[in-house]
């Protein structure tokens, strides 16, 4: 256990010197302080190495490896090793899984509001009765779009579902 350590048997570690010392007791006095989870991880951030900070934050906002390669004129795969490198030393790093879910969200937002700029067309053909299909003709996007739209528009109550008429059978006797 580490806490168990010496000072003197912490300075004989390669590439641990006074500063390391110095920087690891300060973080046990702050660890032993706080109190809540967020607390812990804002303390942990904040004493990582700052270099691979920029690369965990944009990464934890759902940003791919290849954006993130792009705004520092990096390929993929070195992002993807500093990601990595920031995971051993620590660093609170979202999974792939959970990386994907936030892009996903985000482009589910992005299509949403983009479909609602057909909105008020929307609303106004869905008044007249005009079908699914006429408004999707008519505004130029695919049917499953406007199932979107109306049932955003549903959800929202700018709409009134349509009540269609059954149709009813006759009977031959």
């Amino acid at each position: 256990d580490l806490s168990q350590w010496s000072s003197s048997r912490l300075l004989k570690l390669p590439n641990f010197g006074k500063l390391c010392l110095d920087e690891l007791r300060e973080l046990l006095q702050s660890l032993q302080n706080c109190q809540t989870e967020e607390e812990l991880n804002s303390i942990i951030n904040k004493r990582l190495d700052k270099k691979y900070q920029p690369f965990v934050s944009l990464y934890n906002q759902g940003l791919t490896l290849a954006e993130i390669g792009q705004n520092f004129s990096i390929t993929r795969q070195a992002v993807d090793q500093k990601i990595a490198k920031a995971r051993k030393k620590g660093y609170l790093v979202i999974s792939k899984l959970e990386n994907g879910k936030i892009r996903s969200e985000k482009r589910k937002k992005i299509r949403l509001e983009n479909l609602l700029n057909y909105k008020e067309e929307f609303i106004d053909l869905y008044q007249k009765n005009e079908s699914d299909n006429f408004i999707a003709e008519a505004i130029g996007l695919k049917n499953n779009e406007i199932r979107e739209i109306k049932n955003l528009l549903l959800e929202e109550g700018h709409i009134q579902k349509r009540v269609t008429p059954k149709k009813s059978r006759r009977r031959l006797d």
